[in-house]
């Protein structure tokens, strides 16, 4: 089929339609050329089938994500993994998924009436209490007192919140424990009303951020790779 309009579009003008940028005198050409635009709609095609290749081709498997999740990967593969967490919402989701169906898989395996000396508090949750705020503490860069609660197993939480565009909010955590190592990569999950709002992974430090979320009440629970975990009671997203 030949341009109906010669000359036909140059390679460089098909190019700048994909890319939703073609001149006006480009776009009248392919609205009266169905030659060009034939060309167009394979071109369209063949970037369609280049993105389905390449969609998500550095992400780490299912598997791998479960693997970490079990603590299996070494050390350096486990630090990978964290730091491909903190970009990569999607597998982040992954794992969110994968924790909260393999605690529930666990709560349906454990025995429906254990005994009081070994019955677990609140499904094996280790639960956090707020401290009162002192405001001479604060996270590095920040700017008043964070919110700090501890659990009875000696695990310390610091969270600050700052405000930031469209009345959202940020958040900014440090976890501080005796086993500090054994939190680095550990899962944080933030829900509000009992919707899984956002998750991050904790870092060497034991330090992890959300950029916004909506100031609403929100839960916080943290679940490392070896299936210990604990929640802080609901707090106010304010700063």
């Amino acid at each position: 089929m030949e341009c109906s309009s010669p000359p036909p579009l140059t390679d460089d003008q098909l190019s700048a339609a994909l890319d939703q940028a073609a001149a006006p005198d480009v776009i009248d050409h392919l609205a009266s050329c169905a030659s060009c635009a034939a060309r167009l709609e394979a071109a369209q095609q063949a970037e369609q089938s280049m993105r389905s290749a390449l969609y998500r081709w550095d992400c780490p498997t299912p598997q791998t994500i479960a693997d970490y999740h079990l603590g299996r990967p070494s050390a350096e593969e486990q630090r990978a993994i964290v730091r491909h967490l903190e970009t990569c919402a999607r597998c982040s989701e992954e794992l969110a998924e994968l924790v909260l169906f393999m605690r529930d898989e666990a709560a349906l395996a454990a025995p429906a009436e254990p005994s009081p000396a070994r019955r677990p508090a609140s499904r094996g949750w280790s639960l956090a209490r707020l401290l009162p705020r002192v405001p001479a503490l604060a996270l590095r860069g920040g700017a008043g007192a964070p919110l700090m609660f501890e659990t009875d197993d000696g695990v310390t939480i610091f969270l600050e919140l700052q405000p930031v565009a469209g009345g959202q909010i940020e958040l900014r955590g440090q976890l501080v424990a005796d086993d500090q190592d054994g939190w680095a990569g550990a899962l944080a999950e933030l829900r509000q009303s009992g919707i899984l709002r956002a998750t991050a992974a904790i870092d060497d430090l034991g330090t992890f951020r959300v950029a916004a979320l909506p100031p609403q009440p929100t839960e916080l629970r943290v679940t490392r790779a070896d299936g210990r975990a604990l929640r802080l009671p609901e707090f106010e997203l304010a700063s």
